[in-house]
């Protein structure tokens, strides 16, 4: 048997469930049919589920991946469609697609259902950007007041934007605040978002200089889950940056050309060390699982994706260390005589 990632291409596109058979023989409304789905050539998945649908476990999984089996044992040929939740469960169909037609797919669940899928036209579409006046804020044109920052910048701005996203706001209050913090307030006040480039120490600096202000709660509230989200997705990094690091010290205490490297009492030593190394990145990892498990939620889709490009990005690093890693611990028990090896095992039996 056989297997391996097929290309996503052939089923990216946006789908809609319009049949739901059941296996069983019996047939009954479950109300999935409508239910559109979108699979991206990045391998992630969104759902759009019709009212009064379910909440299904099928419809909390981000990601997917097609998967071909060759030569399987009484079926041939397979071929699965896997989806997956970034909490670990995994739901796997059977994908068949005819020959004459790639608008449609049925997804079977063996022994449970099969979805008969209809590929959705994809029609140019203008990105639905969300309305702000943030050029009139930019370019300044016909405004009435102008707000110093503690350094001297002057911003031009419109007390009638002002006024309208906040009724209680006095422009006055605003004057003395530090640049950066400043120009994320009236950022806000044009477009009811936080500035992309925004960073943990700007939104510090706006919460403060806006703490004593009417009117000003949201406003402090996004900056907050701003920073507990960016706290969370500097501590994912900073675990899988861990992980590779007891990796590469796994990898660099089993040196083949240390002149000692044959001394049973060294290698034990380096054994010792090698297995605290691995206890401790085996511990990163669960942290690292029930960290995004419980707490993952609370980013965004995109944030989500994020931390899941980067930690994919570094699994072929640490596949290439681990890959050393074996290749210096067989060098360095090759280079190992009878008489050392039976001194070896003689004092690893005790421990």
């Amino acid at each position: 048997m056989a297997g391996f990632h097929d290309k996503n291409s052939r089923v990216v596109g946006t789908w809609k469930i319009i049949e739901c058979v059941s296996l069983s023989g019996s047939s009954e409304a479950t109300g999935i049919e409508g239910t559109e789905f979108v699979l991206s050539e990045a391998g992630d998945v969104t759902w759009t589920v019709t009212d009064g649908c379910d909440a299904l476990p099928l419809f909390s999984c981000q990601m997917y991946e097609v998967y071909t089996y060759q030569n399987l044992q009484c079926y041939g040929n397979r071929t699965l469609l896997r989806f997956a939740a970034y909490n670990g469960h995994i739901i796997e169909f059977r994908l068949d697609q005819p020959v004459m037609s790639r608008d449609l797919m049925l997804l079977t669940y063996d022994g449970w259902f099969m979805l008969q899928c209809e590929k959705l036209s994809s029609p140019e579409v203008v990105p639905d950007l969300p309305y702000s006046l943030l050029p009139a804020f930019s370019d300044g044109y016909f405004s009435d007041v102008v707000i110093t920052s503690s350094s001297g910048r002057k911003f031009e701005v419109h007390s009638i934007v002002l006024k309208a996203s906040m009724p209680d706001i006095d422009c006055s209050d605003l004057c003395g605040v530090e640049d950066s913090a400043l120009e994320t307030i009236l950022h806000y006040l044009y477009s009811c978002s936080l500035p992309s480039a925004l960073t943990p120490p700007i939104a510090h600096k706006t919460i403060a200089a806006t703490q004593h202000l009417r009117g000003f709660e949201d406003f402090r509230k996004k900056c907050d889950v701003f920073i507990k989200n960016s706290n969370l997705r500097n501590r994912l990094v900073c675990l899988m940056q861990e992980v590779q690091e007891c990796v590469e010290a796994m990898a660099q205490l089993f040196n083949p050309n240390d002149p000692c490297g044959t001394s049973p009492t060294h290698l034990i030593s380096v054994l010792k060390a090698a297995l605290r190394q691995m206890a401790i990145g085996i511990v990163k990892v669960i942290e690292l699982s029930q960290e995004f498990e419980h707490c993952g939620w609370t980013l965004t889709q995109e944030e989500q994706h994020e931390v899941m490009r980067y930690t994919r990005s570094r699994l072929p690093v640490i596949l290439v260390m681990v890959v050393k890693l074996l290749a210096n611990v067989r060098a360095s028990l090759a280079a190992l005589n009878y008489h050392t090896r039976q001194q070896l095992s003689q004092q690893l039996v005790p421990e």
